[in-house]
């Protein structure tokens, strides 16, 4: 029982710093966004390439905070499994013990 609101209260605290992180992304992003795509751009720039620039810069943005938002929630919500390295390495000297025992054969 208590594996379980310990589970929920790392949840609840990775849900409050998942939404701090997104405003914080938000109240830097945005302006760089903003200054970025209304820079004054070559004459010789198409209408294509600066709708291009319009889409492809806030999708970039929001594509990177999607990627690091899950990132950041998945590791604070413990949902994620830390790594054994003792049990990797006795796994990896097994197989290379299979190998060459196989490799005489």
């Amino acid at each position: 029982m208590t594996d379980t609101s310990d589970r929920d209260r790392k949840r609840q605290d990775a849900k409050a710093k998942f939404k701090k992180f997104v405003l914080y992304y938000a109240l830097v992003a945005i302006p760089i966004c903003l200054v970025i795509m209304f820079w004054p751009m070559a004459d010789n720039v198409t209408g294509h390439g600066k709708a291009a620039h319009y889409i492809a810069i806030p999708l970039a943005f929001v594509l990177g905070l999607g990627f690091m938002s899950a990132m950041f929630f998945s590791s604070n919500s413990g949902g994620d499994e830390q790594p054994n390295y003792v049990e990797m390495a006795e796994r990896q000297k097994k197989q290379d013990a299979q190998r060459q025992r196989s490799d005489k054969d």
